[in-house]
C-alpha cells in the first residue's frame, strides 16, 4: 500500500464560525481553587482561546501539513 497525495482545506465558513464562538465564550466561575486539581484552571485556558482567536493561522498550517507532491 502507498501513501496517496491529500490536501487540507477547511472550509471559510467552518473557521469563520469558529472564530465568532472564540470571541463569544462566557467564562464560568473558576471552580475549586484554580490549581489543576479539579480539571483545568480558567487563567490557563483564557490564553490558548486568545491565540486562537486572534493569533493562529489556520490557511498557513493547511499549508504546512498539506504533503508537497514531486
Amino acid at each position: 500500500m502507498s501513501a496517496e497525495p491529500f490536501q487540507i482545506q477547511i472550509e471559510q465558513e467552518v473557521l469563520d464560525d469558529l472564530r465568532e464562538r472564540l470571541r463569544h465564550v462566557r467564562w464560568p466561575s473558576q471552580l475549586g481553587p484554580g490549581d489543576w486539581t479539579t480539571g483545568m484552571p480558567i487563567h490557563a485556558l483564557e490564553p490558548i482561546v486568545t491565540y486562537w482567536k486572534e493569533s493562529f493561522d489556520w490557511r498557513k498550517s493547511e499549508k504546512e501539513l498539506t504533503p508537497q507532491v514531486a
